[in-house]
């Protein structure tokens, strides 16, 4: 009972928050230069990275992810860096790769469906760039309302590792048309910080 108090009261103030979210964030977002040194893998890229947004920080010895937020959590850009295990790995490099991106868009078990417009889709040897813009909606459930997500993201396979760059807009879903403009305003910032990106190891 706790967590559904816990989850309705952030879905509340999500609600009343998200017309107001274009006053608390002003486009152009502010975009600065850091490279990210991933020393426990071995690996190091460079990218551009919102301001004036919170950075939260997560590792585990698969993942290394950071996420820049607005307050609300309605505005999202995150770099999630994955170390893929043999098995994951030639199962990504054996043709399964778009499947396990798109996944999400069609999983009934978790009442979630969506469209996506491919944007890139590039090969070099077994690295892979996808990149990707569409929407995921998740119907309403015992714990949460029907939610709205828009999303640009690019997946980049670098040898063992998968370095994901997402910029996220999420909302209810009867607010779709200002989360809607919200990502319309947000977008060229988010396709600068995908294009920034720069990978120096494997």
């Amino acid at each position: 009972m706790k967590t559904k108090a816990l989850i309705a009261a952030a879905l509340a103030a999500l609600a009343v928050s998200t017309a107001a979210i274009a006053d608390k964030i002003t486009f152009p977002l502010e975009l600065s230069e850091r490279t990210f040194d991933v020393k426990s893998q071995g690996f190091k890229f460079r990218a551009l990275i919102p301001g004036k947004l919170h950075e939260t920080y997560i590792t585990n010895p698969q993942m290394e992810s950071y996420t820049y937020s607005n307050n609300d959590g309605i505005l999202e850009v995150s770099f999630q860096l994955i170390s893929l295990s043999k098995a994951k790995y030639s199962e990504v490099v054996g043709g399964k790769f778009q499947e396990l991106v798109t996944k999400p868009f069609s999983d009934k078990e978790h009442n979630l469906y969506g469209e996506y417009e491919i944007l890139r889709d590039d090969h070099h040897g077994d690295d892979r760039t996808f990149e990707y813009e569409g929407y995921l909606r998740k119907q309403q459930d015992g714990f949460t309302p029907a939610l709205h997500t828009l999303m640009h993201e690019s997946y980049m396979l670098r040898g063992h590792h998968l370095l994901k760059v997402a910029c996220h807009v999420r909302g209810l879903q009867e607010q779709r048309q200002v989360s809607e403009a919200i990502f319309k305003q947000a977008d060229d910032d988010c396709t600068k910080i995908i294009n920034s990106v720069t990978v120096y190891g494997k």
